[in-house]
Protein backbone atom coordinates (compact mmCIF):
# COMPACT_ATOMS: atom_id res chain seq x y z
CA UNK A 1 0.00 0.00 0.00
CA UNK A 2 1.22 3.61 -1.24
CA UNK A 3 2.28 5.82 1.58
CA UNK A 4 3.02 9.20 2.31
CA UNK A 5 6.95 13.67 1.75
CA UNK A 6 10.84 15.94 1.82
CA UNK A 7 14.40 18.34 1.76
CA UNK A 8 15.26 21.95 1.61
CA UNK A 9 12.45 22.87 -0.04
CA UNK A 10 8.97 19.65 0.41
CA UNK A 11 4.60 19.62 -0.16
CA UNK A 12 0.65 19.11 0.04
CA UNK A 13 -2.20 18.13 -2.15
CA UNK A 14 -5.14 20.72 -0.90
CA UNK A 15 -6.21 20.17 2.66
CA UNK A 16 -8.45 22.67 4.34
CA UNK A 17 -6.26 25.54 6.17
CA UNK A 18 -7.66 26.69 9.61
CA UNK A 19 -6.46 29.46 12.09
CA UNK A 20 -2.85 27.71 12.87
CA UNK A 21 -2.56 25.82 9.08
CA UNK A 22 0.02 27.61 6.37
CA UNK A 23 0.20 26.24 2.88
CA UNK A 24 2.90 27.40 0.66
CA UNK A 25 2.67 25.92 -3.19
CA UNK A 26 5.38 27.06 -5.51
CA UNK A 27 5.95 26.80 -9.19
CA UNK A 28 8.86 24.66 -10.42
CA UNK A 29 10.93 26.13 -13.51
CA UNK A 30 13.74 24.52 -15.48
CA UNK A 31 15.09 26.35 -18.58
CA UNK A 32 12.06 28.52 -18.21
CA UNK A 33 9.33 25.68 -18.77
CA UNK A 34 7.37 24.51 -15.85
CA UNK A 35 8.72 21.25 -14.91
CA UNK A 36 6.49 20.66 -11.87
CA UNK A 37 4.67 21.75 -8.36
CA UNK A 38 6.08 22.06 -5.05
CA UNK A 39 3.60 22.33 -1.51
CA UNK A 40 4.43 21.99 1.83
CA UNK A 41 1.47 22.26 4.78
CA UNK A 42 2.27 23.23 8.13
CA UNK A 43 -0.93 22.53 10.83
CA UNK A 44 0.29 23.63 14.98
CA UNK A 45 -1.85 21.87 17.40
CA UNK A 46 -1.09 22.97 20.64
CA UNK A 47 2.71 22.38 21.22
CA UNK A 48 2.97 20.01 18.18
CA UNK A 49 3.58 20.77 14.30
CA UNK A 50 2.42 18.57 11.63
CA UNK A 51 4.32 18.72 8.21
CA UNK A 52 2.40 17.29 4.70
CA UNK A 53 3.97 17.25 1.02
CA UNK A 54 4.61 16.78 -1.89
CA UNK A 55 6.24 17.42 -5.40
CA UNK A 56 5.17 16.35 -8.54
CA UNK A 57 6.46 16.95 -12.34
CA UNK A 58 4.45 18.62 -14.75
CA UNK A 59 2.15 16.40 -17.67
CA UNK A 60 5.08 16.94 -19.83
CA UNK A 61 7.90 15.77 -17.73
CA UNK A 62 5.76 12.85 -16.44
CA UNK A 63 5.59 11.46 -19.88
CA UNK A 64 9.23 11.15 -19.82
CA UNK A 65 10.69 10.77 -16.49
CA UNK A 66 7.60 10.58 -13.63
CA UNK A 67 8.44 12.32 -10.42
CA UNK A 68 5.91 12.29 -7.28
CA UNK A 69 7.71 12.22 -3.68
CA UNK A 70 5.34 12.89 -1.01
CA UNK A 71 5.71 13.15 3.12
CA UNK A 72 4.72 13.63 6.75
CA UNK A 73 6.37 14.59 9.79
CA UNK A 74 5.31 15.47 13.41
CA UNK A 75 7.53 17.43 15.74
CA UNK A 76 7.20 18.59 19.05
CA UNK A 77 7.81 22.29 19.51
CA UNK A 78 9.00 22.15 23.17
CA UNK A 79 11.89 20.33 22.79
CA UNK A 80 12.08 21.52 18.90
CA UNK A 81 12.66 18.07 17.92
CA UNK A 82 11.28 15.59 15.34
CA UNK A 83 9.01 12.74 16.35
CA UNK A 84 8.28 11.16 13.23
CA UNK A 85 8.92 11.62 9.46
CA UNK A 86 7.47 9.81 6.18
CA UNK A 87 9.54 10.07 2.41
CA UNK A 88 7.67 7.89 -0.03
CA UNK A 89 9.98 9.09 -3.33
CA UNK A 90 8.19 7.84 -6.68
CA UNK A 91 11.42 9.09 -9.27
CA UNK A 92 11.16 7.24 -12.78
CA UNK A 93 11.70 3.72 -12.41
CA UNK A 94 13.14 4.18 -8.56
CA UNK A 95 10.40 3.73 -5.82
CA UNK A 96 11.35 3.72 -2.30
CA UNK A 97 9.72 4.94 1.45
CA UNK A 98 12.09 6.41 4.43
CA UNK A 99 10.41 5.99 7.84
CA UNK A 100 11.88 7.42 10.56
CA UNK A 101 10.27 7.48 14.70
CA UNK A 102 12.77 9.15 17.20
CA UNK A 103 12.98 8.36 20.58
CA UNK A 104 14.81 9.86 23.50
CA UNK A 105 18.29 7.75 23.11
CA UNK A 106 17.42 6.70 18.95
CA UNK A 107 16.05 6.96 15.88
CA UNK A 108 14.60 4.05 14.46
CA UNK A 109 14.97 4.16 10.30
CA UNK A 110 12.94 1.52 8.34
CA UNK A 111 13.88 1.89 4.44
CA UNK A 112 11.44 0.01 1.49
CA UNK A 113 12.34 -0.55 -1.96
CA UNK A 114 9.21 -1.58 -4.26
CA UNK A 115 9.36 -2.57 -7.77
CA UNK A 116 7.25 -0.77 -10.56
CA UNK A 117 3.95 -1.44 -9.15
CA UNK A 118 4.86 -0.71 -5.94
CA UNK A 119 5.43 -4.21 -4.36
CA UNK A 120 7.55 -4.36 -2.19
CA UNK A 121 11.39 -5.82 -2.63
CA UNK A 122 13.47 -5.18 -0.04
CA UNK A 123 13.39 -4.03 3.54
CA UNK A 124 15.71 -2.81 6.18
CA UNK A 125 15.68 -1.56 9.66
CA UNK A 126 18.45 0.06 11.17
CA UNK A 127 19.04 1.84 14.28
CA UNK A 128 21.06 5.13 14.86
CA UNK A 129 22.44 7.43 18.22
CA UNK A 130 22.58 10.28 16.11
CA UNK A 131 19.40 11.65 17.79
CA UNK A 132 20.81 15.96 17.46
CA UNK A 133 20.35 14.99 13.63
CA UNK A 134 16.87 16.38 11.97
CA UNK A 135 14.70 14.79 9.13
CA UNK A 136 14.24 17.27 6.53
CA UNK A 137 10.93 18.94 7.75
CA UNK A 138 11.75 19.72 11.49
CA UNK A 139 15.96 20.56 9.90
CA UNK A 140 13.70 23.38 7.86
CA UNK A 141 12.13 24.92 10.97
CA UNK A 142 15.89 24.96 12.82
CA UNK A 143 17.14 26.80 9.12
CA UNK A 144 14.66 29.40 9.97
CA UNK A 145 14.76 29.45 13.18
CA UNK A 146 18.87 30.19 12.44
CA UNK A 147 18.20 32.66 9.98
CA UNK A 148 16.01 34.43 12.60
CA UNK A 149 18.82 34.67 15.09
CA UNK A 150 21.30 34.98 12.80
CA UNK A 151 23.57 32.24 13.08
CA UNK A 152 25.51 30.74 10.38
CA UNK A 153 25.58 26.93 12.02
CA UNK A 154 25.99 23.62 9.74
CA UNK A 155 22.47 22.17 9.69
CA UNK A 156 22.61 18.35 11.14
CA UNK A 157 20.55 16.11 8.85
CA UNK A 158 19.42 12.79 9.34
CA UNK A 159 18.68 11.17 5.82
CA UNK A 160 18.57 7.96 3.71
CA UNK A 161 20.71 6.87 7.11
CA UNK A 162 23.42 8.97 6.71
CA UNK A 163 23.79 12.37 8.82
CA UNK A 164 25.32 15.35 6.93
CA UNK A 165 26.64 18.82 7.86
CA UNK A 166 25.27 21.09 5.96
CA UNK A 167 27.07 24.68 5.50
CA UNK A 168 24.99 27.78 4.53
CA UNK A 169 25.79 31.66 4.61
CA UNK A 170 23.42 34.48 4.75
CA UNK A 171 24.74 36.40 1.76
CA UNK A 172 22.27 39.58 3.26
CA UNK A 173 19.13 41.08 2.45
CA UNK A 174 17.53 42.04 -1.31
CA UNK A 175 14.46 43.19 -2.85
CA UNK A 176 12.74 40.13 -5.60
CA UNK A 177 10.06 40.44 -7.43
CA UNK A 178 7.39 37.64 -6.76
CA UNK A 179 4.38 37.60 -9.05
CA UNK A 180 4.78 41.13 -10.00
CA UNK A 181 5.51 42.56 -6.29
CA UNK A 182 8.81 43.63 -4.74
CA UNK A 183 8.95 41.30 -1.73
CA UNK A 184 12.31 42.06 0.67
CA UNK A 185 14.43 38.58 1.16
CA UNK A 186 17.06 37.20 2.81
CA UNK A 187 19.10 35.52 0.64
CA UNK A 188 21.21 32.54 1.81
CA UNK A 189 23.80 29.96 0.38
CA UNK A 190 22.92 26.47 1.07
CA UNK A 191 25.76 23.88 -0.02
CA UNK A 192 23.08 20.70 0.21
CA UNK A 193 25.57 17.76 -0.54
CA UNK A 194 23.66 14.52 -0.14
CA UNK A 195 23.73 11.21 -1.22
CA UNK A 196 21.08 9.17 -2.71
CA UNK A 197 19.19 8.07 -5.41
CA UNK A 198 16.76 9.44 -7.81
CA UNK A 199 16.39 12.13 -9.85
CA UNK A 200 16.28 14.77 -7.24
CA UNK A 201 20.17 14.24 -5.42
CA UNK A 202 20.55 17.78 -4.07
CA UNK A 203 23.90 18.93 -5.92
CA UNK A 204 26.04 22.31 -5.86
CA UNK A 205 25.34 25.52 -4.12
CA UNK A 206 21.37 26.68 -3.65
CA UNK A 207 20.47 29.79 -3.14
CA UNK A 208 17.25 30.43 -0.88
CA UNK A 209 15.28 33.70 -0.67
CA UNK A 210 13.14 33.97 2.50
CA UNK A 211 10.69 36.44 2.96
CA UNK A 212 12.32 39.32 5.68
CA UNK A 213 8.95 38.86 7.43
CA UNK A 214 7.51 35.81 8.08
CA UNK A 215 10.72 33.96 6.99
CA UNK A 216 9.18 31.55 4.27
CA UNK A 217 10.96 30.55 0.91
CA UNK A 218 9.43 32.86 -1.66
CA UNK A 219 11.86 31.17 -4.21
CA UNK A 220 14.42 28.57 -4.31
CA UNK A 221 17.47 28.45 -7.07
CA UNK A 222 18.05 24.30 -6.92
CA UNK A 223 20.59 22.06 -8.73
CA UNK A 224 20.27 18.49 -8.70
CA UNK A 225 22.43 15.79 -10.45
CA UNK A 226 20.95 16.22 -13.90
CA UNK A 227 19.02 19.55 -13.75
CA UNK A 228 18.76 22.72 -12.78
CA UNK A 229 15.74 24.44 -11.31
CA UNK A 230 14.26 27.61 -9.61
CA UNK A 231 10.83 26.88 -7.39
CA UNK A 232 8.37 30.52 -6.99
CA UNK A 233 5.70 30.89 -4.72
CA UNK A 234 2.71 30.40 -5.97
CA UNK A 235 0.44 30.28 -3.37
CA UNK A 236 0.19 31.44 0.44
CA UNK A 237 -2.93 30.16 2.12
CA UNK A 238 -3.91 30.43 5.96
CA UNK A 239 -1.79 32.35 8.57
CA UNK A 240 1.42 33.28 6.95
CA UNK A 241 3.01 34.41 10.25
CA UNK A 242 2.71 31.03 11.59
CA UNK A 243 6.47 30.00 11.06
CA UNK A 244 7.94 33.29 12.55
CA UNK A 245 5.35 32.83 15.64
CA UNK A 246 6.62 29.31 16.19
CA UNK A 247 10.18 30.50 16.06
CA UNK A 248 9.67 33.37 18.27
CA UNK A 249 7.41 31.44 20.92
CA UNK A 250 9.69 28.38 21.13
CA UNK A 251 13.13 29.20 20.41
CA UNK A 252 15.34 31.48 22.10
Amino acid sequence: MRKLLLLFFIFILPIAVFADDLSLCYNVKALFVTVGKTCIHYKKDKDTLYFNSIIRSSRLVSFMKRIEDKGKGIADLKSFKPKYFLFDQEESKYKATNEYIYHDDKIVSKTTHYDKSWKPTEEEIKEFNSTDYFEPFMLSMVFYKNIHHKKEEPLKLFYKNKTYNIPYKILGDEIEEINGKKVPVKKISVKPFIKGKGLLVPYGEWFIYLDKSNLYPVKIEAKFVFVSAVAYIETIEGKNTLIKEIIEQYSN
